[in-house]
């Protein structure tokens, strides 16, 4: 089961995400989990039913993605096999990351100093 459905996975966007004209956009940083299904899912069969389970960025630059696709049976939902697929990209994200700046806290969440002082130590 392995080798067949590997062989039918490509890690290339579908029809209908290429016309969305994402190009000249996209990274490895674009694509999460919830929208991986829509721009790669394209492959299911009457027997096989394929899900990105998990996306890792990876290389110097964080110029690949990783894909973990798991395959399930249709008609033996216990039945799952799983293989990693690579893409490559011309642009890295590691410049984008690294250029993020955060000194404090409150660069990223909103924090209720009150609220806080409120709880005593044993409540921590």
């Amino acid at each position: 089961m392995l080798e067949e459905t590997q062989n039918i996975f490509t890690f290339e966007k579908t029809q209908n995400a290429k016309s969305y004209n994402f190009n000249e956009h996209e990274t490895p940083g674009s694509f999460t989990l919830d929208n991986s299904n829509l721009f790669f899912d394209n492959h299911d069969t009457d027997l096989y039913d394929y899900s990105v389970v998990n996306l890792e960025l990876k290389g110097t630059n964080l110029e690949t993605l990783e894909a973990t696709i798991e395959v399930t049976l249709k008609t033996d939902p216990s039945k799952k096999v799983r293989f990693k697929k690579v893409k490559h990209f011309n642009t890295g994200v590691k410049s984008n990351l690294d250029s993020i700046n955060l000194r404090d806290l409150e660069d990223i969440y909103t924090i209720d100093y009150d609220k806080v002082n409120s709880y005593t130590q044993t409540e921590w």
